[in-house]
């Protein structure tokens, strides 16, 4: 009796940690949607992606233990409850991809500016093969 117990406490405590799991990918999404909806940010893409990762790693490990206990997978309620925050997690997924996609063409236009800047700064300068100027020097 203790061990259908503790094995019904273990199921529990695996349910719960799916789902925060689940919720904490989700946040993670949320807020780098929040800061890209207001633009590039100009640093902390490597905290972004040790962030995502992270939770990403904690999700997958989870959904591994729920691979392996055939009771959870036989629980109708639970299966329906993490299809659908997996669908959200997608849902999720998609809207940072389109948010980076928009980001990615406004850098590729400001870029394409950039570089059309430094050939007309260019153009004023020297001619290609033109002499340098000579500097005398007042000492000699």
């Amino acid at each position: 009796m203790d061990t259908e117990m503790a094995f019904s406490a273990e199921l529990h405590l695996l349910r719960k940690e799916v789902f925060e799991a689940v919720e904490m990918f989700c946040r993670v999404q949320e807020a780098h949607c929040q800061v890209l909806s207001r633009g590039v940010p100009r640093k902390g893409m490597s905290l972004w992606q040790d962030e995502r990762q992270q939770a990403f790693e904690r999700l997958r490990h989870c959904l591994d233990r729920v691979a392996v206990a055939g009771e959870l997978q036989a629980d109708g309620v639970f299966m329906a409850r993490l299809k659908t925050l997996l669908a959200d997690v997608n849902r999720g997924e998609e809207k940072l991809t389109r948010l980076v996609g928009t980001q990615r063409g406004l850098l590729q236009q400001q870029m394409s500016e950039i570089r059309r800047g430094r050939k007309a700064v260019k153009g004023y300068g020297p001619a290609a093969g033109a002499a340098k100027p000579r500097f005398l020097s007042s000492r000699t």
